[in-house]
């Protein structure tokens, strides 16, 4: 069944993540789980079982991708992993004046919208559970994904903005 179908498995993943190597690994995450699950997949729906697992374990990794958060230092990306920056000077500067393009741009988030400012503030930058917070809120947790979703593209939009400026 591998040979048969991973490469429609990759396709699919890749559809989803846009990054080969994130496909792959994704792909031999499918067939890792299949191989444990071959007593419970019949044979026959083989195929469309792949097909969704592979899509679902692409979005699910890009969810998780959103949890993953910068911090807003400059010297987060050093090599010795110090604190101290040990890199190009000049690109200190521009790491720096870009973490202060996106603070600005968060906080011009709550005049534009106080509920989203609200919602990324609990959920990305205090990691609360997004369950809880759509609870909070009296919203599906669906919603409140869907809400963070127009909130960080409306921030991307205006840091885009910013940087034409």
């Amino acid at each position: 069944m591998y040979l048969r179908y991973y490469r429609l498995s990759l396709k699919v993943a890749y559809s989803v993540v846009h990054d080969v190597e994130l496909a792959q690994d994704i792909c031999q995450e499918v067939f890792i789980t299949m191989f444990f699950k071959l007593d419970e997949i019949d044979e026959e729906f083989a195929k469309a079982w792949i097909l969704s697992y592979s899509r679902r374990i692409a979005v699910d990794f890009c969810r998780k991708s959103y949890h993953k958060h910068e911090v807003i230092s400059g010297l987060d990306a050093n090599e010795n992993g110090s604190g101290i920056w040990t890199g190009d000077p000049e690109d200190l500067v521009v790491r720096k004046e870009l973490c202060r393009k996106k603070l600005r741009v968060f906080y011009s988030l709550k005049q534009r919208n106080e509920v989203w400012y609200e919602l990324i503030r609990r959920v990305s930058v205090n990691e609360e559970n997004p369950v809880s917070v759509a609870s909070d809120y009296g919203i599906s947790v669906a919603y409140l994904r869907t809400q963070i979703s127009r909130a960080r593209h409306w921030m991307a939009e205006e840091l885009r903005r910013q940087g034409n400026d």
